[in-house]
């Protein structure tokens, strides 16, 4: 089982090589477990996306917060994760995806694949690790660290 400190590294990690999933709702950016390119949201790219169920489950709830998938699977989101990411809290996976949808957290640099975090993203990456870290790995750290359960 990943533990939330692999997680949130993966995270990062998963961005700096990888698209954003967003989409405009309402007039706003918001983000989407998947979207229709197959980037994924923070919480999207831990998703069972080789399960058709899940699939589905997820495209019909795109724009859904994860209070909103909390209520429709009774509580269970680990229903929804790979095998690697079960065992976390719901308010645990609010703190992913908070972090992945605030724009001011990633830059987009054009002469690199994917986002960095930006100062801001690193001040909340850092208050993220003290609150659900297991150990202490610098900000530099969760930019190029990849763990294994990535795929």
């Amino acid at each position: 089982m990943a533990t939330k400190t692999m997680i949130l590294q993966e995270i990062v990690w998963h961005f700096n090589e990888h698209e954003r999933s967003q989409t405009e709702l309402y007039g706003m950016v918001a983000c989407q477990y998947k979207d229709p390119n197959g980037n994924h949201c923070g919480f999207g790219y831990c998703c069972n996306w080789g399960d058709p169920r899940v699939e589905e489950f997820l495209i019909r709830r795109n724009n859904t917060p994860i209070a909103g998938l909390r209520e429709a699977t009774d509580d269970n989101l680990d229903m929804l994760l790979k095998p690697w990411y079960h065992g976390h809290s719901a308010e645990f996976w609010v703190d992913v995806q908070l972090f992945h949808d605030t724009g001011s957290h990633w830059r987009k640099i054009p002469s690199l694949r994917g986002w960095r975090l930006t100062e801001q993203g690193q001040k909340h990456l850092g208050f993220l690790m003290r609150k659900w870290g297991d150990n202490n790995h610098s900000v530099e750290e969760q930019e190029t660290r990849h763990s294994p359960g990535c795929s």
